[in-house]
């Protein structure tokens, strides 16, 4: 089967597979392909994981999610098609970000995670190469593991384990009952990190550290109420 979608050139890899931006025949735009290429996935496991994230599709734009728009055939693999975010990863930033701009890119990228938690998706594995960065706008991208529903026992880590919260990875590497709350926990810790490594600010930083700290002690009020604190600062 042909598919509508050409590859044009490489622009990630990730542990199943490489991400390429591609041109829609049909509609003429840019997008991004995620060609799986690892055996351990199959193409069922990719169909129902796309199933998942267009249940979404209606909301994920106007809360700086990248929307997932299907599958389409590469050969004997099968490619997951996405919009085309523009900007960076903000792994790739070469120097420290203005408070003010990194509120901003607080404010939506809590927002991404308000979302997806309050459809039933967790990302598990925010950190900063999964978030694009274009000026003062930012969006959440790469949901390859995100889950819904979770799983409650783990047989090793899944995510980063740089960027988890602690108590969620030593869970998994135990392999004992994780709780949906604990993920959801573990996203706005994993956000917050990345937050932080953004910036040189101190009070910022501090402010960043009370979410994990939060995050750390499974107080959701608390951490409500420091996300607030940082998104509404001056």
């Amino acid at each position: 089967m042909t598919s509508r979608y050409k590859l044009v050139a490489p622009i990630g890899r990730g542990a199943f597979g490489q991400v390429w931006r591609a041109k829609d025949a049909k509609s003429a735009k840019d997008v991004a392909v995620k060609v799986v290429k690892s055996p351990r996935v199959k193409d069922s496991m990719v169909k129902e994981e796309v199933r998942h994230l267009q249940a979404i599709s209606h909301g994920c734009a106007q809360h700086n999610v990248v929307c997932y728009k299907g599958t389409a055939p590469f050969g004997s693999r099968l490619g997951i098609v996405m919009d085309l975010a523009p900007g960076v990863p903000m792994s790739k930033l070469k120097s420290a970000v203005t408070a003010p701009r990194l509120r901003k890119w607080g404010r939506q990228l809590f927002d991404a995670l308000d979302f997806l938690h309050s459809h039933g998706v967790v990302h598990r594995d925010v950190k900063p190469a999964n978030i694009m960065v274009d000026g003062d706008e930012l969006i959440l991208i790469d949901l390859g593991i995100a889950c819904s529903p979770c799983p409650h026992v783990y047989p090793g880590v899944t995510g980063t384990p740089h960027y988890m919260l602690p108590e969620l990875r030593d869970k998994m590497e135990g392999g004992k009952y994780v709780s949906t709350g604990l993920l959801r926990l573990g996203d706005y810790y994993s956000a917050a990190k990345s937050l932080r490594e953004a910036t040189d600010s101190e009070r910022v930083v501090a402010e960043l550290k009370a979410i994990q700290s939060a995050a750390k002690e499974g107080d959701v009020k608390k951490l409500k109420a420091a996300i607030v604190g940082f998104t509404r600062s001056g």
